[in-house]
C-alpha cells in the first residue's frame, strides 16, 4: 500500500520518536561487514548497526568539540605571538609562575577532595 507524501515526510517541528524503524538499502559488501561486526560482538545485525551509528556520532561530536578547542588554542597562540612581536606581552618571573602553579594545584586538589 502506497503512503501519501504527507505521511512520508516528517514535519520539521516533529519530535523524534523512540524506536522508529528505518529502512536503509545496504550494498552486499557493507551488509557482510556489518554481519561480521555483529558476530564479533555477539549481537544482532540491527543492534550492531545501532552501536556503529551511535559510536560514530559520538566520535564526530568529540571531533567537533576538539576542533573548537584547537581553534581557540591556535587563536590564543597567535594573540600571544603578536603581543611578543609588538612588545606588549607581559612577562612574569619564575617565582610568580611557580606561585600561580601552586595555587592552581591547590584549587584542583580541593575540587577533587570535595567530589
Amino acid at each position: 500500500m502506497a503512503r501519501s507524501a504527507q505521511t512520508r515526510k516528517a514535519s520539521p517541528r516533529a519530535k523524534p520518536q523512540a524506536d522508529v524503524p528505518i529502512s536503509v538499502r545496504f550494498p552486499a559488501e557493507l551488509r557482510a561487514r556489518t554481519e561480521r561486526y555483529a558476530r564479533a560482538h555477539h549481537v544482532a545485525v540491527a543492534s550492531a548497526i545501532r552501536m556503529i551509528v551511535g559510536d560514530r556520532l559520538d566520535e564526530l561530536e568529540r571531533d567537533a568539540s576538539l576542533s573548537r578547542a584547537e581553534l581557540w588554542q591556535r587563536a590564543e597562540a597567535w594573540k600571544t605571538a603578536e603581543s611578543v612581536v609588538d612588545g606588549t606581552a607581559v612577562e612574569v618571573s619564575w617565582d610568580e609562575l611557580r606561585a600561580a602553579h601552586a595555587k592552581a594545584m591547590k584549587r584542583a586538589g580541593t575540587k577533587r577532595a570535595s567530589r
